[in-house]
């Protein structure tokens, strides 16, 4: 009987520990879609606005980089 009740404590555990990492994963990928949103929206905003002193975060090279429109961009307006 002892076995069998240690067997399923074990059990509880690891479900309670994926089921908490499971959580943490879904709020962490939540944050980090609503970054990205709003780092669009402001990349967009600058684009409208022409707004070259603007800095936007860089997700693929995690630095950060002035959005300026080119000599091609301005001339086509």
């Amino acid at each position: 009987m002892i076995p069998f009740l240690f067997r399923l404590l074990i059990i509880y555990l690891i479900y309670r520990i994926i089921t908490i990492l499971i959580r943490k994963a879904v709020m962490y990928y939540r944050a980090y879609t609503a970054l990205q949103q709003k780092r669009r929206k402001m990349a967009e905003a600058a684009w409208r606005k022409e707004d070259v002193n603007l800095k936007a975060f860089d997700i693929e090279d995690a630095r950060y980089e002035e959005i300026k429109p080119g000599p091609e961009e301005k001339s086509g307006r």
